[in-house]
């Protein structure tokens, strides 16, 4: 937490634990970048696809900070996939992704659109739901 906070997030309620008991939050916190951080590398961990990159994140929200010892819990929804029109190799999925600390309080949420690889055998049409989880202990 600290390293990366040195190199990105600099403030002192992530760099300092001394100062950090002094601010409003109590303590170290991890920055929210960091948080992201982690919980994209679950994702893409557990899920074998090929991406192609984002266009970006939508309704990104810290709720609650991850801490020092804090366990990170991901649960992804995948909220609808479809074949690009201009590339056929290739879909776009938007998914819900929501981190929970270890005592399943929700810490962060965002959506994300990806563009994936598509398999190389045709998949049913239509949308369709799944889910994808992980943990990751910081």
């Amino acid at each position: 937490i600290i390293a990366f906070a040195r190199l990105y997030d600099p403030q002192s309620f992530h760099t300092d634990p001394e100062l950090a008991k002094q601010t409003v939050f109590g303590g170290l916190l991890a920055p929210g970048l960091y948080t992201l951080c982690l919980s994209f590398g679950q994702w893409f961990r557990l899920n074998n696809w090929e991406s192609f990159g984002s266009p970006g994140l939508d309704k990104l929200r810290w709720i609650k900070p991850l801490r020092p010892g804090d366990s990170l819990h991901v649960e992804t929804e995948i909220l609808s996939l479809r074949a690009s029109q201009s590339k056929p190799d290739r879909g776009i999925v938007i998914f819900r992704h929501e981190a929970y600390n270890q005592n399943q309080e929700l810490i962060m949420t965002l959506e994300c659109t990806d563009f994936v690889r598509r398999r190389p055998t045709p998949a049913s049409s239509g949308d369709s739901t799944e889910n994808s989880t992980g943990d990751h202990h910081g």
